[in-house]
């Protein structure tokens, strides 16, 4: 209940207490941002029974205090996914200011990061070459291969 934003990378099948649960979670104000095709073919997300009634309800704007953000390109190669969930989340004020600084991180794609629960970011280089990573802030920090780094 203290998440705002709920990020589906992959997988459009789930058990129906689970799918009724994220409903109720975007009607109480999350929101939920989904790959629509995945595999080449449209996945809309429903039950193991194949009942998808909610997420073309949400599909048709049903979203009580909520929203949910479909990505209507396919998710392969994967960085336009990325780049659409991050362009989602700049635009969302309301997240915790940690996750905004992280969202204005420059850096390579094999650098990963994380907001603790201090507010600070953890930063991961997950490439056999040290990379180069620009913050919000405008200081750079260099990662040695494989390394992790608090800003």
């Amino acid at each position: 209940d203290q998440l705002k934003v709920l990020v589906f990378l992959w997988g459009s099948v789930a058990e129906k207490p689970v799918i009724e649960k994220i409903d109720r979670w975007v009607r109480a104000g999350g929101t939920l941002v989904y790959p629509e095709q995945q595999q080449w073919q449209k996945a809309l997300l429903g039950t193991i029974e194949g009942d998808t009634a909610l997420a073309r309800a949400w599909k048709e704007g049903d979203t009580g205090k909520g929203r949910v953000v479909f990505f209507p390109g396919h998710s392969e190669p994967i960085k336009h996914y990325i780049e659409f969930v991050g362009d989602t989340l700049r635009a969302m004020p309301t997240l915790h200011p940690a996750i905004q600084r992280g969202l204005r991180i420059r850096s390579s794609a094999d650098v990963y990061w994380t907001a603790l629960s201090n507010g600070s970011l953890a930063l991961l280089s997950f490439d056999d070459r040290p990379a180069t990573v620009r913050l919000a802030s405008g200081k750079t920090v260099r990662l040695e291969p494989y390394t992790i780094a608090i800003e």
